[in-house]
């Protein structure tokens, strides 16, 4: 399996693992000029963006986080935001860590 399907496999379970805490999930991979948003969900009429790192070790995927990306998906969910009229109260930024066994929610402050 190649680093590509690990994380299209890494980001379906986080799919599964934000429906379970009663997230509704909007969108998966959006893709603008600018940057992705590997998870767009919504919660209390909050938006999510969640970044998904699956790697070998928890470490490892908080460190594969950074302030471009993170700048880059915001400014992909505003695009994708005006163009299909979505409505919210607030916008969080997280990041799911990945591993063989575990999932961690973290919270991304830029």
């Amino acid at each position: 399996m190649n680093s590509y399907q690990k994380g299209l496999k890494g980001e379906e379970k986080a799919k599964f693992f934000l429906i379970k805490l009663g997230y509704k999930i909007i969108a998966q991979r959006i893709i603008s000029q600018i940057g992705e948003i590997d998870i767009l969900a919504m919660k209390n009429n909050d938006i999510f963006l969640f970044e998904v790192k699956k790697r070998k070790t928890i470490q490892a995927a908080l460190y594969a986080i950074n302030e471009a990306q993170t700048n880059r998906s915001i400014e992909t969910f505003f695009i994708y935001a005006q163009k299909h009229n979505i409505t919210y109260q607030q916008i969080y930024l997280k990041a799911l860590l990945i591993t063989n066994d575990q999932i961690i929610m973290q919270d991304i402050i830029i």
